[in-house]
């Protein structure tokens, strides 16, 4: 053994020393390829970026290397010549902070969690009256749809479909909570990964707003949360497959349990919802497998 030992003694000495064109420097490479950095540690050793968002002007501070790995936008606002990055902060304004808290979360965890039960971001809660809670508690629960095209728009594996695993029931315990707040919520989320290009982000919200649609328990009072839905989306400039989404869970669900005439204000309000239902819905009739 200690021959061994000496043997290799001489054998390392000779090669670091008289051969730098070979052993010692593939050695020093390995020395400083396994001391650089992780790619993790990249990312919390760089500094923090302050975002400042919505009305309220909350701070937020997200380690900039982590927020440019996932968006190019972004990354040119902190990194490039513009008037952000030397300034040191971005501007959200139009952003609420429970959507920059969503973003933040899928940075740092790969995924975000809102509350079903919801309240506009800085709103005084809402009371119920007696007579609402009592009319609330006599709501009658729509049947599910059965028509082909509701089971296609379940199952479509664009939005994540998985026949492993059912489909969990959104408003399980009664029909008196107001879901409309947690639909608009993901379609905030939607819409700000989609303007700003982070892509998994944006297939996340899309993921979860399907299943919350999937699993809606509906009756002519909880249809108003679906409506708000559709005019968030139709109300201002946004993304054509959120609108999408919108309009063909709409032409699915409208059936003998619910009417039409649940729609039609929203439908003369909103020409382009309307073009959009008309069309899955003559997919629905002809059973076109294109939508």
């Amino acid at each position: 053994m200690l021959f061994f030992l000496l043997s290799f003694s001489v054998f390392f000495f000779f090669f670091f020393f008289f051969d730098p064109a070979g052993f010692g420097c593939e050695f020093c490479w390995i020395l400083d390829v396994t001391m650089q950095a992780s790619p993790y540690e990249s990312i919390v050793t760089s500094p923090p970026f302050k975002f400042i968002v919505g009305a309220t002007k909350t701070d937020f501070f997200l380690h900039a290397a982590l927020v440019a790995s996932q968006s190019r936008a972004l990354d040119r606002m902190i990194n490039g010549p513009f008037a952000e990055g030397q300034q040191g902060h971005v501007v959200l304004a139009e952003e609420d902070t429970r959507t920059v808290a969503a973003f933040a979360e899928f940075l740092y965890k790969g995924d975000y969690h809102f509350p079903s039960d919801m309240a506009p971001p800085d709103s005084v809660p809402k009371t119920m009256s007696k007579r609402a809670k009592a009319n609330a508690s006599h709501q009658e629960e729509w049947s599910r749809p059965g028509n082909e095209h509701w089971s296609k728009f379940t199952q479509n594996p664009a939005y994540g479909y998985d026949k492993s695993s059912a489909t969990p029931v959104l408003n399980a315990g009664s029909l008196d909570a107001d879901y409309s707040e947690f639909f608009i919520a993901h379609a905030k989320v939607f819409v700000f990964a989609d303007c700003y290009g982070v892509e998994g982000l944006a297939e996340l919200a899309m993921q979860k707003l399907h299943a919350a649609l999937c699993g809606f328990r509906l009756s002519r009072e909880r249809l108003d949360d679906v409506l708000a839905l559709v005019r968030f989306c139709y109300e201002r400039p946004g993304p054509d497959k959120l609108r999408r989404l919108v309009a063909s869970y709409t032409a699915g669900i409208v059936d003998s349990a619910s009417p039409a005439d649940c729609f039609r204000g929203v439908l003369q309000e909103r020409g382009d919802f309307a073009a959009d239902v008309a069309w899955f819905l003559a997919c629905r009739l002809v059973r076109s497998a294109e939508c």
